[in-house]
């Protein structure tokens, strides 16, 4: 590396820079060794603008997210080519540590409800590729999520949920996922129906069984 600084910021036909392969490989170590002399490495970004935090985010890693963030604190302001930040990436692939991680960070007021091109929010992302761990965690008190936001079709949060449903029980099958994840869902239903139309008590349970009869 020292012989061949300019090696270093070099990417392939992707894009894709040393930095970003370590990132990919998981490797904290080489990636603490590559940001050590020039943090700048890490906002390079690949021909998809893939930062090397994106990578992290949507690979739940959080020991390299870590990394990352320590070495540059404004990192998380970079967005890729659709215009999506880290906090997106972790939130469509499922990256639950790394989105717990952003919660506690003083970037993540900054990140929560930003919109991408098609104005979908991290939020839109957790549910419509159905995270409900994610999605509620995000809606929990004090994290500043807009539940109400809408995309550029005018579709929030509730609609993705409710439109993946229905998509899911057709055409006479309804597959049933795991319990947890029905409880999550359950979870998600009330709380975006009580901001809906504001009627439901504090104090309604969260989770309730649901029997579900489908005609041939």
């Amino acid at each position: 590396m020292r012989k061949w600084p300019s090696t270093l910021e070099q990417g392939d036909d992707s894009g894709w820079t040393p930095l970003h392969i370590a990132v990919h490989l998981g490797n904290w170590r080489l990636v603490r060794l590559l940001l050590k002399n020039d943090n700048s490495r890490a906002y390079a970004r690949n021909k998809e603008g893939l930062s090397a935090l994106h990578i992290a985010a949507k690979e739940n890693n959080y020991p390299v997210v870590s990394e990352l963030m320590e070495a540059c604190l404004d990192i998380s302001e970079l967005l890729d080519n659709r215009g999506r930040n880290a906090l997106h990436a972790a939130a469509e692939s499922g990256g639950w540590a790394v989105v717990h991680f952003f919660s506690e960070t003083p970037q993540f007021e900054g990140l929560i409800n930003e919109k991408d091109e098609e104005g979908n929010t991290p939020l839109h992302m957790a549910v419509v590729n159905g995270h409900y761990w994610i999605a509620s965690f995000l809606l929990e008190d004090g994290l500043g999520v807009d539940s109400n936001a809408t995309n550029k079709k005018g579709i929030t949060p509730m609609d993705n949920l409710l439109l993946r449903k229905q998509l899911h029980c057709r055409p006479t099958v309804c597959p049933l996922p795991p319990a947890c994840t029905i409880y999550r869902f359950l979870f998600l239903f009330l709380f975006f129906l009580r901001e809906l139309i504001g009627t439901l008590h504090e104090d309604t349970p969260k989770f309730c069984i649901i029997i579900i009869i489908i005609d041939d």
